[in-house]
């Protein structure tokens, strides 16, 4: 212990906790790095690393970036559980944001757990480019399609205006009440719960597609998420979308979730069906729809759904490794599920190649998009120059098999001595046929 308080000394250990069992507690970073000389090299320095990146101080003395978020969103705990989870990019996330050699920080570009790079490459864009798209002339819509085993249909349908208690209940909970553990969720532990996962992700995006082309609403962007829940592994599959329309009445929402019902029903991929809730908020003011692009493009917090799990129950080995096993088994088929779905879904206006795209264009966007404008027409120049050059190696390579083949012809026929009046007329290697005999011709 003295010699973990020299080398740590800002680390916050619990001296009432009983390491042996903590060391099973991935979220617990003070504890993981007491028994750092137990775990593999690669994730020793990584945690070490990670001591460093928690707390840094500025030469201010201010504390640096991370020790907010560590403030913030415990980002210290969800380092520790993915160092320790079989996580394939463990190195770069907890190497995101620091200095390299060369003095230099890299992007991990894990949008879906980094809080720095989702904000930078996912929350940010999408604020720059929809923030300010608020107009009196349409109305904006937040809806939540969300799967429930509620038999009220009460508690399945929402459609209101959006107030400051809708807000806090939707950031507390969910926006529907489908997404609450009361309720038994989808499971999933195999890979055919991944695929059924990904089906319900699916048949949503496919019905907000088919209300975009029958012109119910002019344009949506949407975000994917997954609401977990550990002991038992659980997930329910939604998705959040910002809708622009000249006017969504509560009959088109029925209907949506009409057509929800009406796919998972026919589904043949989907064995757990359950009844789809739909949440309508209509937005009131320019300030709710910056809020709500925000929240429908957050990070996971893995490290809550983790915590929530430990405090249900006994703080014990048994439970800690099945915990664990659970952890890694969502890992899995989490990047199984987003490699089936769009994480970004954009219909109509709200789609850049639209006629009448609601975004901006931002300045950084426009030079991207002509960076890649570039590396196209050199990528297609550099194919048509190869295609060039393959199809006249192969029309030498034709003339040379031509070539082999006539001379293995002619030395086929010397050796077997047909005459030269058949090689001239290009008939095949046969012997002249003998007439027959008077006696054997018919009639």
């Amino acid at each position: 212990m003295v010699t973990f308080r020299k080398e740590f000394p800002e680390a916050d250990l619990d001296p009432a906790l009983d390491l042996d069992v903590a060391a099973l507690d991935w979220s617990n970073f003070p504890a993981q790095l007491f028994h750092r000389r137990q775990l593999p090299e690669r994730e020793k320095s990584l945690l070490g690393v990670l001591y460093r990146k928690c707390h840094y101080i500025r030469k201010n003395g201010q504390p640096g970036y991370w020790n907010n978020q560590c403030s913030w969103r415990e980002y210290d705990s969800l380092s520790a559980i993915l160092v320790r989870a079989n996580f394939a990019k463990k190195e770069s996330f907890v190497m995101c944001g620091w200095p390299r050699k060369d003095g230099l920080a890299s992007y991990c570009r894990q949008v879906r757990f980094c809080p720095r790079c989702n904000h930078v490459f996912r929350r940010q864009p999408i604020l720059d480019e929809y923030g300010d798209a608020f107009s009196k002339e349409q109305e904006v819509w937040f809806l939540t399609l969300s799967l429930t085993r509620e038999t009220d249909e009460k508690r399945r349908f929402v459609y209101k205006d959006l107030e400051e208690r809708d807000w806090e209940q939707i950031t507390e909970r969910g926006a529907t009440d489908g997404c609450l553990h009361t309720k038994p969720a989808l499971p999933f532990d195999s890979g055919a719960d991944y695929l059924q996962c990904a089906k319900y992700l699916k048949i949503m995006q496919r019905v907000m597609k088919e209300f975009s082309d029958a012109k119910r609403f002019r344009g949506a962007v949407g975000a994917t998420e997954i609401a977990t829940w550990f002991q038992p592994l659980s997930v329910i599959p939604h998705m959040h979308y910002v809708v622009f329309a000249s006017s969504f009445s509560e009959d088109d929402a029925r209907d949506l979730r009409r057509r929800l019902k009406d796919l998972i029903r026919n589904s043949r991929q989907i064995a757990d069906r359950m009844q789809p809730s739909v949440a309508c908020y209509r937005l009131p003011a320019s300030e709710d729809l910056r809020r709500v692009l925000g929240y429908c493009f957050k990070p996971v917090a893995l490290n809550v759904a983790y915590k929530v799990a430990l405090c249900r129950g006994e703080y014990s080995v048994r439970r800690l490794d099945a915990l664990n096993e659970e952890l890694d088994m969502f890992l899995e088929g989490f990047e199984v599920v987003f490699t089936e779905v769009l994480t970004v879904h954009r219909l109509g206006i709200c789609n850049p190649c639209a006629d009448e795209y609601c975004g901006v264009v931002t300045e950084e966007k426009q030079k991207r998009r002509e960076k890649e404008r570039e590396r196209r027409q050199q990528r297609r120049q550099e194919t048509s120059e190869g295609e060039a050059g393959l199809s006249k190696a192969m029309r030498a390579r034709r003339g040379v098999e031509r070539k082999t083949t006539r001379v293995e012809i002619e030395r086929a026929l010397r050796r077997m001595e047909v005459p030269m009046e058949h090689r001239q007329a290009g008939r095949t290697c046969r012997h002249k046929r003998r007439p027959r005999p008077q006696s054997q011709r018919s009639g």
